[in-house]
């Protein structure tokens, strides 16, 4: 493990009937169907969410200054300078 990495554990303090029942009908297991639920994934979007594809992500343009950034970050590259990428862990 990298010295910056911790190992997170996580912890549900209860896994309800809906998870249970969520489980069971979509294959998958209860920790998971108590995460996407408390996450406010509707138990229709189940798979939908865990199956995406890159087509069904949002354009990374609709960002904030994102051509501005990826203008600069082709200079970099074309000029061979060093490129740092600073970015929040938990990918929500």
């Amino acid at each position: 493990m990298h010295k910056f990495m911790k190992r997170n554990v996580w912890k549900i303090s209860k896994i309800g009937r809906e998870a249970e029942n969520s489980a069971t009908e979509y294959g998958i297991s209860p920790f998971l169907a108590q995460i996407l639920i408390n996450r406010g994934i509707k138990r229709e979007n189940f798979l939908s969410f865990l199956k995406s594809s890159f087509d069904s992500l949002y354009s990374p343009f609709l960002l904030p200054d994102m051509k501005k950034a990826a203008r600069r970050l082709k200079k970099a590259v074309a000029e061979k300078e060093k490129v740092m990428v600073c970015g929040d862990y938990d990918v929500d």
